[in-house]
């Protein structure tokens, strides 16, 4: 380089290197603002990425937590997942975000719920995930569960509702419930029982043998 009239430039071999540059791809000339992608080389930092390329899972402990989100931690387009609730959302709208511009000159002490639009799922997907659903949280129950008709077989019947032994022996009438009808037998066969009498044992085998006498 030799200088001019008082400016530098270029002289013969400084012309020379520099047309060899450009030639072998070392040195390239054009606005920085338009380097080829091809021609970038390395690993750029996220500092250096738009915001708005970058899409971010923010984790917070509360809803508290969440609403005191800004700018600098969250931007439009990311998902926050709040841990005591279980819930997530999707920043949609930065701009009411803790830190803003509240609209009356000052800043946001805390963030809008306008910024935030929580995800949801179908309720059958709430239902295939949930380990347990309180009784109460139960919508659309019926007032009563009437049972369709069935029989059972009687060994499975263990008790009946409602039943008591009848006060008095009496027959059994077509327009008996079931508990009156087996609470009148019940009475009648402890009647009868009452009235038996044991036979001696060698009564019986006399009876066997053919030489009762009952003279």
């Amino acid at each position: 380089m030799v200088e001019l009239n008082g400016i530098q430039v270029l002289d013969v071999a400084g012309l020379n290197l520099l047309v060899a540059k450009m030639k072998d791809g070392t040195l390239v000339v054009g606005k920085a603002n338009e380097v080829p992608a091809a021609g970038i080389t390395g690993v750029v930092s996220l500092e250096h990425l738009p915001h708005a390329a970058l899409d971010r899972l923010v984790v917070v402990a509360d809803d508290a937590a969440r609403l005191a989100l800004t700018k600098e931690q969250v931007q439009k387009g990311d998902s926050v997942k709040v841990i005591s609730t279980g819930k997530m959302y999707a920043i949609t709208d930065d701009s009411k975000l803790a830190g803003e511009d509240d609209g009356q000159g000052g800043e946001r002490e805390q963030a809008d719920e306008s910024a935030f639009t929580e995800y949801s799922v179908g309720r059958a997907a709430v239902a295939a995930l949930a380990e347990a659903v309180d009784w109460a949280n139960i919508t659309n129950k019926p007032a009563a569960y009437t049972p369709e008709a069935h029989t059972h077989n009687a060994g499975e019947v263990t008790a009946m509702t409602g039943y008591a032994k009848a006060a008095q022996t009496g027959s059994v009438a077509p327009t008996d419930t079931l508990n009156q009808a087996v609470g009148k037998l019940e009475k009648n066969i402890e009647a009868v029982a009452g009235n038996v009498t044991s036979i001696p044992d060698a009564t019986i085998l006399a009876i066997i043998n053919g030489t009762y006498d009952p003279s």
